[in-house]
Order: structure tokens, then C-alpha cells, then sequence
């Protein structure tokens, strides 16, 4: 037990008191083994606050066998941190345990809080602008865009969102917009160009986002993300 670098304990079922534990039990919650054999789960997990709590968790998990859930404990000073849990039942001559597995996800719930902002942060600067914008990956496929882009277009976000941009455009215009996504993306630099559509000169930008942690705000592996904006220039508008 004392080899994994997750808390590994044993629980009677009925009582929920620890019948043994690692020593890594020891070194997150603060206890040495001595204080923990005298403890129940309901003594610092704060998801189970009371025996009758822990007595409908177990009577859900019995027919189960086991359990993936995230959970948070408290630590011998006060410190909370959050923890993903398995937990399963089984049967020693004729005795029944609970055996329980906890891994500290301290620094995953850390990322996902930061990804959240960037994501909030990324919606923001999509809408601080009138002109049309979307970010895209190197398919042309819409990962989001602005308020300004969906009312151009007449659909809704969420319509749009994993549509490609490129069908948005007549065939020409489409042509010669991925020959500049290519450039973008073999330069990993920011292009610039101008179109014209219906007696109506574009300017349109193609903004490489690779190695500003565009992949964690627009899908797997980084550098997947290009913003594309679109502004009417003063000619023909």
C-alpha cells in the first residue's frame, strides 16, 4: 500500500471507520497512522458530512461493486483539496471492506479554472469588435465566433459552431481564403488581404494563435487555432 502516490485505505462499510491505510493518507491529511485508525470517513471528507450520508452511499454502491466520484477532503489544519475517488466492496472470509482509492487533483482543478478563464477571456475579446470574427483550425472548422459574425451570417452560435467557414463563402472567394490559411499556417504568421464580394471590398486578417495556448481554447494539441477577422474597407462599402 505504501508504494502508490494515491491515499489507499480500507473501510469498514457499516461504520465507515478506517481499518488501514498508506502513508501517503499520512502525509496528505496531516494525521499519522494512529490518528487515522481511530477516525471514520465522515471525520474529513467533507462530501460525507454524517453517518445517515454515508450509509446511503454505501447501500448505492453495494449493488455497483464500485464508484468513480470526485470528493474533497480536509486535512488536519483546515486545508481542503479536491480529490477523485473509486471506491469498491468486497468480500474477505465472509467479512465485507470497502476498499478506497483517492487521488489528489489539486493541480487538475488548478488547469481547468485557468482554461475557464482563458475561455472567458477569448469570448470577451471576440466581442470587443463590430467586425466579423471567428476562430477557426486548420480545416476552416468554426470553433467560435462573435455576436457580430452570427448576425451576418443569420444563425445562431451554436448552429455555427463545427460548421466550416468556408462554405460561407462563394467557391472563388473560398479557394483563395484557404490559400491564405496555408500561408498562415506554413509561416505561423499573421496575413492580411483584401477581396471583393457583390460591389463590397473586404479586408480580412487570418491571426495565427499557434504557441499562445490557442489549443487549450480551441481543441486538442496546441497551435489548432487561427481567428479570422472580417471589416468592411472604406471602398465600396
Amino acid at each position: 500500500m505504501d508504494q502508490s502516490g494515491d491515499i489507499l485505505a480500507v473501510v469498514e462499510p457499516r461504520s465507515g471507520l478506517l481499518l488501514d491505510t498508506n502513508e501517503r493518507m499520512s502525509e496528505l491529511l496531516g494525521y499519522n497512522r494512529a490518528e487515522l485508525l481511530t477516525m471514520k470517513v465522515m471525520d474529513f471528507d467533507t462530501m460525507v458530512s454524517d453517518q445517515t450520508i454515508w450509509d446511503t452511499f454505501v447501500e448505492e454502491l453495494r449493488p455497483q461493486g464500485s464508484v468513480a466520484l470526485e470528493s474533497v477532503l480536509k486535512r488536519k489544519d483546515g486545508h481542503e483539496f479536491p480529490v477523485e475517488i473509486t471506491a469498491r466492496i468486497t468480500v474477505d472470509r465472509q467479512r465485507e471492506f470497502m476498499v478506497v482509492v483517492s487521488r489528489d487533483i489539486t493541480e487538475r482543478k488548478q488547469a481547468e479554472g485557468e482554461l475557464r478563464k482563458s475561455r472567458e477571456m477569448a469570448h470577451s475579446l471576440l466581442n470587443a469588435t463590430r467586425d466579423l470574427v471567428f476562430l477557426i483550425d486548420p480545416d476552416g472548422c468554426v470553433r467560435d465566433l462573435n455576436a457580430a459574425a452570427a448576425k451576418n451570417i443569420g444563425r445562431s452560435r451554436d448552429q455555427l459552431i463545427g460548421t466550416n467557414i468556408f462554405s460561407y463563402f462563394p467557391p472563388e472567394i473560398s479557394r483563395f481564403r484557404k490559400i491564405k490559411l496555408a500561408e498562415s499556417l506554413a509561416t505561423r504568421k499573421s496575413v492580411h488581404f483584401n477581396d471583393e464580394r457583390g460591389g463590397k471590398f473586404f479586408d480580412p486578417g487570418m491571426i495565427d494563435l499557434q504557441g499562445v495556448g490557442s489549443g487549450d481554447l480551441l481543441g486538442p494539441g496546441p497551435g489548432t487555432g487561427f481567428q479570422l477577422g472580417e471589416s468592411r474597407a472604406a471602398a465600396g462599402a
